[in-house]
């Protein structure tokens, strides 16, 4: 019983000790727990990396939240904390250890790294660098989550945008001093050297449904905006800015800025553009990592500087990204351009884009104001499966998506705002409650488009109240249109014009009519439109995109004396659809009088004019297309994607004192192709049929050029009038260099000038069906003064010109060297031209 007892007690004992023992640890074992922040910003710096000086291998790494947490025994007295972009910090722990909160200073000395590195004589051969990104670049595919036949994501989608002012110019700002109350929501820090003024943010979430890495299905879940363009077009200043500001992901071969391509540090043929040296290996993280150093082996291309983080686990995946542009760069408008790139894996090992981040300063002028814009993309909830999501891709439409508060959209919001951004809703509402800062805005939208808002109707364009010609003499024009505060449904335009030397008016009375119950100018449009007009013309230049009311292209070469007036009644039906497939109907009556050498004369009569009677029909395709759409206007943002059209017009002989029958039938696709670090090319086929027999006005006269500013739809070195045919096919290729070869040459690299080429043939026939030789009652081809008659049709050879040019001249100018390679003894031909066009491009 005795020994039960002691045995009983032995163990009590034991357990007793345990249990100490178990204390004891537990009192040991210590955790230490924070948040790294970004000491400007106050924002949390995610992946920064925390060691404890007194213990060798012991550390964490930071959540994307900027939050990390470390488990210790004995005593800490000091850590040290890291970060890619800021200053490493050694902080001192106090007893007892609370909750830390530690920031860390931006460090942009990136540059600085990037030079001593590259000091070393480089070669990709035995490179233990160049091998690790080859190994990436071959399990790019494998890698790559987006190449699943189909998958669905959520995306929040953020652009905030903010003026920024040199730091010394703030006090002396014009701007600052007329709206003082500016000066108590501004930033410093963000961008070294600048002060921000925030006056923009956008927020969308959205669904997305993707397959083979192309988006087929969106559905926008909520949308908030603070802004202060309403003056102008928010749609197409939308579409313009989601052209600037991508996704940048580098399983794409590029990224995309504008119309420039940034290559890459993974695609497959980046190691010959760029130099890559191996870092660190960073051991706190799971798996491992090492970081790549990446840089171009030329300063004046346009790629990216910067880190890669490439995770050792046998993948050979890039995990995150720190990248920025060159300074040195050949881009125009745009500094500090960055992007930071994070990967998440998903559950089959696979890498999809889980945020990235794009930033730039956008101005005309470096000393000046500029614009700073930052977007963010946070992607979640990736699966293979599709959503349950329309089978178009729907667009925010502020018209049926209601606008949320900001209690509201914190549910939807991944990570809280910014402090800078927080301050855009106080900014921009006192902006749009300040008269003299809508004076201003007003100022601005005249000069961006030429029209002065005088309430329900608007005067203008200004660029066309004077022009000149041979016939007309001085033009003198005035026109108008109303406003949406006259009518959303409803527009009327109409203009005057009156000829010095021909001392004849001219004038256009038009109204269009909504369809739906959103304005005529709001995508997608479904409209009717009539008008009547009597004006001149140039013979062939009425498919010219280029209005000739501007006194720029009223300076011409050559001889300009054939036109004729058209008085042309006509009613037309637009349909648009969401997926940019359009279709127009439409009837047309036009009288023609030829005026100046012109003449309407067959060898057996003299006609003083020609009238048709018409169906016209045009279906247009532009998939993916994108375009910003003025308050009265469109212009397409050229994204790579093709545009077709085809076009029918079916005249009718003795309706409404129509002369003849004809059928013409046209056709026109454009595409640009992305070549990466070799620039891009522009390229566009037509072609054109017309059936039955027809005099010269109702064939194809084919588009030339006699202004000295160069146009890519035309012939520049073709004179009015020179070619006409029934049947065509034309051809049009220009590519642009970007200076990938000139940025290689010393000395004029740092004039930052950029090659173009361009070729252009067209081959065209006119068979008997339309000759005036062989039908006598047909008007004959126009005759040249001295010189006799034009031939009126091309030979055998196709017509050819090519052209070699410089652009950037000054970052808005090219000028472009134009040859004409044959048919050089027509009358007034010249065999070369210099040409000159006025160019904005990144």
């Amino acid at each position: 019983m005795n020994k039960k007892i002691k045995q009983t007690g032995l163990l009590i004992i034991a357990v007793m000790l345990l249990i100490l023992s178990a204390e004891n640890t537990r009192a040991q074992q210590k955790q230490l727990s924070g948040i790294v922040i970004d000491k400007s910003t106050k924002e949390p710096i995610p992946y920064a990396t925390i060691n404890i000086v007194d213990e060798v291998n012991r550390g964490a790494r930071c959540d994307s939240a900027g939050r990390f947490g470390i488990g210790f025994s004995g005593q800490v007295k000091s850590i040290r904390i890291s970060a890619i972009g800021f200053r490493s910090e050694v902080r001192s722990i106090s007893t007892p250890i609370n909750l830390l909160t530690i920031e860390l200073e931006p460090n942009n000395k990136m540059d600085e790294v990037t030079v001593k590195a590259t000091r070393i004589k480089y070669r990709n051969r035995d490179n233990p660098a160049v091998e690790l990104i080859q190994r990436v670049i071959n399990a790019r595919e494998k890698n790559n989550a987006r190449v699943s036949p189909m998958y669905t994501q959520a995306v929040y989608d953020k652009l905030s945008m903010s003026l920024a002012l040199k730091n010394d110019a703030v006090e002396k700002s014009r701007l600052l001093r007329k709206f003082s109350f500016l000066k108590n929501n501004m930033d410093t820090a963000l961008l070294p050297g600048r002060t921000l003024v925030p006056v923009f943010l956008k927020e969308v979430s959205l669904k997305e449904n993707y397959s083979n890495g192309k988006p087929v299905a969106s559905k926008v879940v909520a949308m908030q905006e603070n802004r202060i363009d309403q003056k102008f077009d928010e749609d197409g200043f939308d579409e313009f800015m989601d052209k600037i500001y991508s996704k940048p992901d580098l399983y794409d071969h590029d990224i995309q800025l504008g119309n420039r391509q940034i290559l890459s540090p993974i695609a497959a043929e980046a190691p010959t553009f760029y130099k890559y040296f191996i870092i660190d290996t960073i051991k706190n993280t799971k798996p491992w990592q090492v970081q790549v150093l990446v840089s171009p082996r030329n300063k004046e291309d346009a790629l990216a500087t910067g880190l890669l983080f490439i995770d050792l686990d046998g993948k050979d995946a890039v995990q995150r990204a720190e990248l920025k542009i060159n300074e040195k760069a050949n881009i125009n408008w745009v500094d500090n351009v960055k992007f930071d790139i994070l990967y998440q894996q998903y559950t089959d090992g696979r890498y999809y884009l889980s945020k990235s981040t794009m930033s730039l300063n956008l101005g005309v002028f470096k000393e000046g104001m500029n614009v700073f814009g930052m977007r963010t993309l946070m992607m979640s909830d990736f699966s293979y499966k599709h959503g349950d999501l329309p089978t178009s891709t729907v667009k925010a439409n502020k018209r049926t998506l209601p606008q949320m508060n900001v209690p509201s959209f914190d549910a939807l919001r991944p990570e809280k705002l910014s402090a800078l951004e927080q301050t855009s809703f106080n900014n921009v509402d006192s902006l749009k409650n300040n008269a003299a800062f809508n004076r201003t805005m007003d100022i601005a939208s005249l000069l961006f488009s030429g029209f002065i808002n005088c309430g329900k109707v608007e005067l203008g364009p200004l660029n066309s109240l004077y022009s000149f010609n041979s016939l007309e003499g001085s033009r003198f024009r005035i026109g108008g249109r109303t406003t949406d505060a006259f009518s959303r449904k409803i527009v009327f335009d109409a203009y005057a014009a009156y000829g010095t030397t021909d001392k004849r008016f001219k004038y256009k009375f038009g109204t269009t009519f909504s369809l739906t119950d959103h304005s005529i100018y709001t995508f997608p449009v479904r409209s009717l439109n009539i008008q009547y007009a009597f004006d001149t013309e140039i013979p062939g230049q009425q498919l010219s995109n280029v209005s000739d009311d501007n006194v720029l292209l009223s300076i011409r070469r050559g001889v300009n004396n054939k036109m004729w007036y058209k008085g042309k009644f006509s009613a037309e039906y637009l349909h648009e659809f969401e997926n940019h497939l359009s279709f127009k109907i439409g009837v047309n009556r036009q009288t023609l009088t030829p005026m100046g050498s012109l003449n309407f004369d067959s060898p057996t009569q003299s006609y003083r004019s020609l009238t048709t009677s018409e169906v016209t029909g045009e279906v247009r395709w532009a998939p993916n297309e994108t375009f910003f759409q003025g308050k009265r206007y469109r212009r397409i943002i050229n994204n790579g994607y093709p545009i077709f059209s085809l076009k029918a017009d079916i005249g009718f002989k003795g309706v409404f004192g129509s002369s003849y029958n004809y059928q013409r039938f046209t056709f026109n696709t454009s595409k640009r192709f992305f070549l990466s670090q070799l620039g891009y090319s522009d390229v566009q086929l037509e072609g054109g049929v017309t059936f039955c027999k027809v005099p010269y006005p109702l064939l194809n006269i084919h588009r030339a050029n006699q202004s000295f500013m160069y146009q890519f739809s035309s012939y520049n070195l073709m004179n009015f009038m020179e070619f006409t045919s029934n049947k065509y096919v034309g051809i049009n290729i220009q590519h642009q260099f970007n200076g990938f070869f000139l940025n290689k040459i010393p000395l004029l690299k740092k004039l930052q000038l950029r090659e173009v080429v361009s070729f252009k043939v067209l081959k065209g026939f006119l068979d008997s069906s339309s000759d005036p030789s062989v039908h006598q009652d047909l008007f004959r081809f126009p005759a040249h003064n001295s010189n006799g008659q034009f031939s009126g049709r091309l030979g055998n050879a196709p017509y050819m010109e090519a052209s070699i040019g410089l652009g950037n001249i000054f970052k808005v100018l090219r000028v472009d060297y134009v040859r004409r390679l044959n048919y050089l003894n027509n009358p007034n031909v010249s065999p070369w031209g210099i040409r000159a066009k006025l160019s904005f491009d990144f």
